[in-house]
Formats: C-alpha cells, structure tokens, sequence
C-alpha cells in the first residue's frame, strides 16, 4: 500500500477541523486569524507536523507575548489529546513553540484514545 504524506496531511487536518479551526495566513505569510497549522514530516514518513498560531503580539487584537506562548501551548496539548482519541499516535516536540508529531497508528488496537 502506498500513502501519500499530503494525504495523511489532509486526514489529520479534517480530523482537527471537526473541533478547532485552522489558521488563515496573509498573502505575505503573516498570521491573519488565529488556529491550527499543519504540514508533511519527513519525506515518506507518513508524519504530519501540528502546530498553532496566534496573531503577532503587536496587531490590532492580539495578545502579548506570554498570553500567546501559553495559547499555542494549550492549544497543541488539545490537538495531541483529540488525535490520540482519533487513532493518532503523536509525540510532543518543542523547539522554539510546541509542536507535534503525528502519524495514523499502523496497528487497530491503538485506537483506543488511552495515551501512548
């Protein structure tokens, strides 16, 4: 069986869609509504990046710049529990922002929502 990482990329975000909302950026890439993003892992991993974006501290009605890190943080935390239950497996990733890393578990028992 073949898997195409954009799909996995489309799966996973449908999944979230279903409860949150993605994020809209500007024709310059900047934040213009806040939410989830998502993009391919590793070429042919079948591993999906999650994270979210607020608006930049700084523009009309955003946050600061605490308010914002502990958004994103929550906000993933939530992202991580909703594709856990949904048959995900995910790990947890921070860099610079909390991120995650997910792929659709291989094996059907995994779906059980019960943290891995």
């Amino acid at each position: 069986m073949v898997f195409s990482d954009a799909g996995e990329v489309q799966a996973l975000a449908e999944v979230l869609a279903e409860h949150h909302r993605a994020a809209v950026l500007d024709a310059t890439g900047l934040v213009a509504s806040a939410g989830f993003l998502t993009s391919e892992g590793a070429p042919g991993s079948r591993t999906v990046r999650v994270g979210h974006r607020c608006l930049f501290p700084g523009s009309p009605g955003a946050m600061t710049f605490a308010e914002v890190a502990q958004e994103e943080s929550d906000r993933v935390a939530a992202y991580g529990q909703l594709l856990r239950e949904a048959g995900w497996t995910v790990r947890s990733t921070t860099c610079t922002r909390p991120r995650l890393l997910a792929h659709r578990s291989s094996r059907p028992d995994l779906g059980s929502g019960q943290p891995r």
